[in-house]
């Protein structure tokens, strides 16, 4: 309850922030990420639940963007969720090797998974842990929800959802072995960085990436590339020009 309050204090100083803060943790549930849990709900429930704090993150270079982050290290009794989660292995690709790689030919190429831990299902008997508190209107009741997806803000989620990609490109590398390659070597989490000495090279990986990844739930966006007429091919409304 302290939490609620000590969030609802803060937006109620910036009614922008507010109202676009509500507008995300309302979008959440039409997406499938979150459930709203009912009064004496058990079905939702393995017989433990966690209740996290929770505040808004915007990007300074979007801040009509607003994200939900969980405070997972946030201590109840001196225990934390993040303190009785794991997080090995390390599935990331260390970021020098994938820049060295990027910077390696001539024809370059970049793209981001959307909202990737958002598309990386937890087991139903897990999700009782993922629960926040929210009410839009401080004047109502407090409703409970919980999240069905990796969270911002829990140490193991990026290893889960690195394990999802992965698995997604091994469970698919007799259709797209070139694809399945890029995603074992040339992805630092949720960023694509790919240079090839071809045009058609990074074209077919590009189209093949796309599809790969859809096989997983993951929608590859915001592409740039100097490869002329790449963009335009793959048809996305998202995707800038680099500058030649």
């Amino acid at each position: 309850m302290v939490q609620i309050k000590s969030l609802e204090k803060r937006l109620s100083k910036d009614s922008v922030l507010y109202k676009r803060y509500a507008h995300t943790i309302q979008d959440n549930p039409d997406k499938g990420y979150v459930i709203k849990v009912e009064s004496r709900d058990d079905k939702h429930c393995a017989g433990r639940e966690w209740y996290l704090p929770h505040h808004p993150v915007v990007n300074p270079n979007k801040p009509e963007k607003v994200r939900s982050l969980l405070n997972g290290p946030s201590k109840f009794q001196g225990v934390s969720l993040n303190s009785v989660l794991l997080t090995d292995p390390d599935l990331m690709q260390r970021l020098i090797q994938t820049l060295m790689r990027f910077r390696q030919h001539q024809f370059a190429v970049s793209a981001n998974i959307e909202g990737m831990f958002l598309q990386v299902g937890v087991l139903p008997a897990e999700q009782s842990v993922l629960r926040f508190l929210w009410r839009e209107d401080p004047s109502r009741n407090i409703e409970v929800y919980q999240y069905t997806r990796q969270i911002f803000g829990a140490k193991d989620s990026p290893t889960c959802a690195n394990y999802a990609l992965l698995r997604t490109a091994r469970d698919n590398n007799s259709h797209f072995p070139e694809a399945a390659q890029a995603v074992s070597q040339k992805f630092y989490m949720d960023d694509y960085l790919d240079s090839t000495e071809s045009p058609s090279i990074v074209q077919k990986t590009s189209r093949d990436l796309i599809e790969l990844l859809n096989r997983g739930g993951f929608k590859l966006t915001k592409f740039i590339s100097n490869v002329p007429g790449l963009l335009e091919e793959l048809e996305d409304k998202s995707v800038e020009q680099a500058p030649k």
